[in-house]
């Protein structure tokens, strides 16, 4: 243990060093700011309701929470008029896959948020939809991509180490989620 003269001497010798090492930068035009994460955005069209949103949702370190709920009332329930946060992760998830297949066009979202009623009703309807279904919790995407192969869409989805990955050709949609780790082609295997 050092002596409290010692510490109080070490602790000013190291705040010297570092005033100095500071002024050098500012006289010299040394300093570097710290590096920010890239601005994510995401531009989406619900196919239900022809909505759309182009936005950017987080920057410098921050999510704007009036962004989210303007993606959060896209991705609605719409037969119910139901909101629900989406999870931040999927979005960001969405934000890579769509750095890899660079296409202008907006993701176009079949099914985000699905209340659990809703959810029922489709789930009785078609044995692609699981009565377990991560859309219930805001967690889940259906979408399309104008101008990208369904294929390329899914290799990209693949690659993304996305948690849930489902694969519908003959509806040429991608199913993405985050929380349980697994993936599937419809019809050998259900949402």
């Amino acid at each position: 243990m050092l002596p409290r003269a010692r510490f109080c001497g070490a602790a000013n010798l190291a705040l010297v060093i570092l005033k100095g090492a500071l002024c050098r930068d500012l006289l010299f035009g040394e300093v570097v700011a710290a590096p920010q994460p890239p601005a994510r955005s995401l531009y989406l069209r619900n196919l239900h309701t022809a909505e759309t949103v182009d936005t950017v949702y987080c920057a410098d370190g921050r999510c704007f929470p009036t962004e989210l709920r303007r993606i959060d009332y896209v991705l609605r329930d719409f037969r119910e008029n139901r909101v629900r946060p989406i999870d931040v992760s999927l979005l960001d998830l969405m934000v890579r896959i769509r750095q890899v297949v660079d296409p202008p066009a907006p993701f176009d979202v079949i099914s985000g948020y699905r209340s659990a009623n809703t959810n029922m009703m489709l789930a009785a309807r078609s044995l692609g939809v699981s009565a377990h279904s991560m859309h219930v919790k805001g967690k889940a995407v259906d979408l399309r991509l104008a101008g990208c192969p369904r294929q390329r869409l899914w290799r990209a989805t693949l690659g993304q180490n996305a948690s849930g990955v489902g694969y519908y050709p003959q509806s040429s949609l991608v199913h993405l989620e985050v929380g349980r780790v697994r993936r599937w082609v419809f019809p050998s295997a259900a949402d």
